[in-house]
């Protein structure tokens, strides 16, 4: 698959899932609660970009180039957590109780810590952070390469997607960026909370060709 190709797949995709919105708004509104579809097809990506990228942290730290074995470290450990607070912590899986700490502080009442509420208050500019990050550093990236060593380059470039993918990111910022500065679903009844589902999930794939990317890197 041409790298153009892969390119305008999110676009596609995100195209899709807005016309399940429309058209079937029975199945749109079942695969985006919590434990259906999206949610546990992210959980799946961000375990596979963790062991992804914990093997490329290994392969760098056999090549005994640390800082690149440190990055990948600690983007499968960034990604192993995303992963467990998908399905909070097996807390529905295991059937466990939340604790009272949970309970008081905690928005859905479970174990999460991005749902603790001073955490909940600043999620969408995080994700707008991240997401914006992901979505547009391709553009500096040809910046770094020239003015830079390219020992430097090489490690800065385990965090920068390429640009074939970094359409993987943009329908999460412009989303969250949506739901921030521009209209919230309590402004209007078309759109939902949840809406931002397919978009994660869109996001979750970037992270795991992300991975993939630097563990070739990794190897080659």
């Amino acid at each position: 698959m041409t790298k153009a190709k892969i390119y305008w797949i999110p676009l596609l995709s995100f195209c899709i899932f807005f016309l399940l919105k429309i058209f079937f708004p029975y199945l749109y509104n079942t695969i985006i609660q919590e434990d259906s579809l999206l949610e546990n097809l992210q959980a799946g990506f961000y375990f596979l970009s963790s062991l992804i990228s914990g093997a490329a942290a290994f392969n760098f730290y056999r090549q005994e180039k640390k800082i690149q074995s440190a990055i990948c470290g600690a983007m499968s450990a960034a990604f192993g957590f995303v992963c467990l607070e998908e399905i909070s912590w097996f807390q529905r899986i295991l059937s466990i109780e939340s604790p009272n700490f949970f309970l008081k502080y905690n928005a859905q009442d479970e174990i999460t810590i991005h749902n603790l509420r001073p955490i909940q208050a600043n999620l969408h500019l995080i994700y707008i952070l991240v997401s914006g990050f992901c979505s547009f550093s391709f553009l500096l990236r040809k910046i770094i390469a020239t003015r830079l060593n390219r020992k430097i380059v090489d490690v800065v470039d385990l965090l920068i997607p390429r640009k074939f993918i970094s359409s993987y990111f943009i329908p999460n910022f412009l989303i969250y960026f949506l739901f921030e500065f521009l209209i919230t679903p309590a402004e209007w009844n078309f759109l939902l909370w949840r809406d931002q589902e397919p978009a994660e999930l869109i996001m979750g794939t970037g992270f795991l060709l992300l991975a993939i990317i630097n563990f070739k890197k990794s190897v080659g």
